[in-house]
């Protein structure tokens, strides 16, 4: 347009096509026009949008300050309306262009629906995503050429209606075996012990490091704790009966723990009031008991192979390791027998 709008520095009123209410339009500098509610309150339309507030906050800076009052146009779209007085300071923009009709921000009613539509596509990308990594994912039965059912929980998931089968050849069936009979069975360990008598605290006589180690039973404890017999052909012993694997356990009879003959002796408690008696031949091995009175006589049996310790029978029957310095006989301790521990397998 080259020449200026016919209502340039004018203003009228008019109803707002969005909300119905009355609305003062004005003509900017810049020439765009704006609605206001009154003479210094930009219109606000209850179906503008939180960008459109934007808008209007910027329109309000554009605003006539100290404008005068408005004058009803002596035209306009309502019939009360008068001719309002041209503003002097805008004479100057009178060659401006100005709109054919209000300048309004866009409304609620496009801009509403984009997130609205983002979101629905993101829910329908999603789902396809998760369909199509869901087939490629399922395991396939290479035999079969279908698809391996999926287990959740109890139930049976995506089971083919009648999956063929195929009969496998002779060459192919499993040959059941039994489990091996009559061994120790390391389990987690690295290797088991075989000892003299049926406790923790008898000398071990051999420890076993080989796997499935033969072990013919012969007896039990009276506990029923501890089996007797013989491993790895000639080696007799008492072996803890969770380690031994047999199915003739419970028939054993009771075995009587029968130890060589050892010496009568006493304690020497020397300056201390007593003298423990350990589970082993060390002072890392558990407390066993305690000796404390020099005239109650217990029977030394062996003595360990460095001779520091000597494998001894409480009156109670409490076996246990007492040290060589704390032990007096009338016969020598020194002469009794130490217990040599065999290795059966590679340690």
């Amino acid at each position: 347009m080259t020449g200026p709008h016919p209502n340039a520095n004018e203003s009228y009123f008019r109803q707002c096509k969005h909300c119905g209410q009355a609305i003062h339009m004005r003509q900017m500098p810049a020439g765009q026009w704006v609605a206001f509610d009154d003479a210094e309150r930009v219109h606000d339309c209850q179906n503008l949008s939180a960008y459109n507030d934007m808008y209007l906050e910027s329109t309000r800076t554009l605003a006539i300050p100290n404008a005068p009052s408005p004058m009803p146009p002596a035209t306009g779209e309502l019939a009360t309306t008068t001719r309002l007085p041209a503003v002097p300071h805008l004479a100057a923009s009178t060659q401006t262009t100005a709109p054919t009709a209000a300048v309004l921000p866009p409304t609620r009613s496009g801009t509403s629906r984009i997130p609205w539509l983002v979101g629905l596509t993101l829910l329908v990308l999603g789902l396809g995503w998760l369909t199509s990594s869901r087939i490629a994912l399922r395991p396939v039965n290479v035999a079969l050429g279908q698809p391996t059912p999926v287990v959740r929980g109890n139930a049976l998931a995506d089971s083919p209606a009648e999956a063929p089968t195929t009969q496998p050849s002779p060459s192919s069936t499993a040959v059941a075996t039994s489990e091996p009979e009559n061994i120790i069975a390391l389990k987690t360990f690295e290797f088991i012990f075989v000892r003299s008598g049926p406790d923790l605290a008898y000398p071990d006589v051999a420890r076993v490091y080989e796997p499935n180690t033969s072990f013919e039973p012969q007896g039990q404890s009276a506990d029923g704790e501890w089996i007797f017999g013989v491993a790895a052909g000639d080696i007799q012993g008492w072996v803890l009966r969770e380690f031994v694997v047999s199915d003739s356990l419970d028939e054993l009879p009771v075995q009587e723990n029968v130890q060589p003959s050892g010496v009568t002796a006493h304690i020497d408690l020397k300056e201390f009031e007593f003298v423990y008696v350990q589970q082993g031949p060390g002072e890392d091995f558990d407390e066993a008991s305690r000796v404390d009175d020099p005239s109650i006589p217990f029977e030394a049996l062996a003595r360990s192979t460095d001779g520091a310790w000597i494998f001894v029978h409480l009156q109670d029957g409490t076996p246990g390791w007492i040290l060589r310095e704390f032990v007096v006989s009338d016969a020598s301790v020194d002469l009794l027998p130490s217990y040599e521990s065999r290795t059966i397998g590679i340690p």
